[in-house]
């Protein structure tokens, strides 16, 4: 149209709309005086020592299971530095070394997974 607002004729009336009643310099109080903890001792916590006690066997296990991946990782590094590596392969990405290197060196039984270990990336592994 021929309207002079470049497209948004709707925002400049909506703006003018808006209510301003009871905004004042004060934020209502979103929460009354009452303390979390005061709050937190009414509330029944029965049962959850038990969700506790899960959650921390799921945070041991998954602290193993890091630590296994990253001693897997170095184990799978070394093995290939030593074993099949060459000089004449290198300059190579680091991705085709962790590809064609450092899988190859993982048990058929095992997995080799970087995003499984501490490291989450090749990079923070290498730079160690």
């Amino acid at each position: 149209g021929g309207d002079s607002t470049s497209g948004h004729a709707l925002w400049p009336t909506a703006v003018a709309h808006i209510p301003s009643e009871g905004l004042g310099d004060e934020l209502p109080a979103t929460h009354d005086t009452e303390s979390v903890a005061e709050k937190a001792a009414e509330f029944p916590f029965e049962g959850l020592d038990a969700a506790d006690d899960v959650l921390e066997a799921s945070a041991r296990t998954q602290d193993e299971g890091t630590k296994v991946m990253d001693e897997r990782l170095l184990e799978c590094f070394l093995q290939a530095l030593k074993t099949q590596l060459k000089k004449t392969d290198i300059p190579l990405l680091t991705s085709t070394f962790y590809r064609s290197y450092m899988l190859e060196q993982c048990p058929t039984s095992q997995k080799l997974d970087i995003k499984k270990s501490s490291y989450k990336k090749l990079s923070r592994f290498l730079a160690v």
